[in-house]
């Protein structure tokens, strides 16, 4: 079913040629790159996912690692779509892409819920965590983000005011799912306090790890959230559009919402990677990140000040210390010493 602005059963395909094309083609170009991206990022987090020494929980492997699946897909059947567009693909070929992407695009923001869940177990069984593990049930909950996204993919074409309808959906279950972060996160703080001489060692230790994940996760919370509400207003704004005839106005919301989707994705799977990076990684990261930032300092010339300071030592040498360097100052030093 195709609607005089070009859109079929609800989804923008711009069919004409001329300047709006051209226009057009560049916003799917600029995308393509954060796909590339992202998939680049998201096979580093395999690699690193299943080796040793990664110490982190295994419930918490399972989350991320099915979070890195949907978004791997995400990025391939997006990736996919715009190539299609690209070279003018029929659209009931497009369309395949276009649902494929929907799915696993509510599926990553539906693992959120999941994180969140994956905290309470780890906080209400901290005493034995490590030895009950709960994994099946981790593993249902990230099955059933699937079908959830097919109830929002169902609503958004087939119930008036579909769209509308899954992004209050969608902030309303991201909301609540913070919220149970940061109640998560402060039980964990007055345990700390309230239970430090009273609980097992190996208690008092998952409490902190709580602690630790818990506040990395909100961090990942947050930057996901605005990227979120930045989607939400330029998705409302695209379906107010597509009932007009302004196709300027189309293609730019449309554009905004994918990029602001796209570039959330590839920041959050970032986030992972560095979250799951051994110790040892991060170091070396860190370090070659400083070192070209020590070896800019260098290249920079300084020119040295002429101004100079003068005092008497205790022994009533004249001591003069330039601002440049201090050699001069250690060198009469130790004459005095001598």
């Amino acid at each position: 079913m195709t609607t005089p602005t070009g859109s079929t059963l609800g989804s923008f395909y711009l069919r004409e040629t001329g300047e709006i094309r051209n226009i057009y083609v560049k916003y799917l170009f600029s995308e393509m790159p954060v796909h590339v991206f992202n998939i680049f990022i998201i096979f580093f987090t395999f690699y690193f996912i299943f080796s040793k020494k990664v110490l982190i929980h295994m419930n918490l492997k399972i989350v991320i690692t099915s979070y890195s699946l949907t978004a791997l897909f995400l990025s391939i059947f997006r990736l996919t779509w715009l190539i299609c567009d690209v070279f003018w693909v029929p659209l009931n070929i497009m369309e395949f892409f276009m649902f494929g992407r929907f799915i696993f695009q509510s599926s990553i923001s539906a693992h959120l819920f999941v994180l969140s869940t994956e905290r309470v177990i780890a906080t209400v069984n901290a005493n034995n965590y490590e030895h009950k593990s709960c994994s099946f049930f981790i593993v249902f909950w990230c099955l059933m983000t699937y079908p959830y996204s097919g109830v929002l993919l169902y609503s958004k074409y087939c119930i008036e005011n579909g769209r509308q309808l899954n992004i209050l959906t969608t902030i309303v279950c991201s909301g609540g799912s913070l919220i149970a972060m940061l109640i998560v996160y402060f039980v964990n703080k007055k345990q700390v306090d309230a239970r430090r001489w009273k609980s097992k060692v190996s208690e008092a230790y998952q409490i902190r790890e709580n602690i630790r994940t818990s506040r990395i996760l909100m961090q990942m919370f947050g930057v996901g959230s605005i990227f979120l509400a930045s989607a939400c207003f330029f998705v409302l704004k695209f379906s107010t559009a597509l009932l007009g005839d302004n196709k300027y106005d189309i293609i730019f919301n449309g554009y905004m919402y994918d990029i602001l989707v796209s570039v959330g994705s590839t920041i959050e799977s970032f986030l992972f990677l560095y979250y799951i990076l051994p110790e040892s990684q991060r170091r070396k990261v860190l370090r070659r990140m400083d070192l070209s930032h020590y070896r800019h300092r260098k290249s920079i010339t300084i020119t040295p000040t002429v101004v100079k300071l003068k005092f008497k030592n205790i022994h009533g040498i004249d001591v003069e210390v330039g601002a440049n360097s201090g050699n001069d100052y250690f060198k009469q030093l130790s004459t005095a010493w001598k």
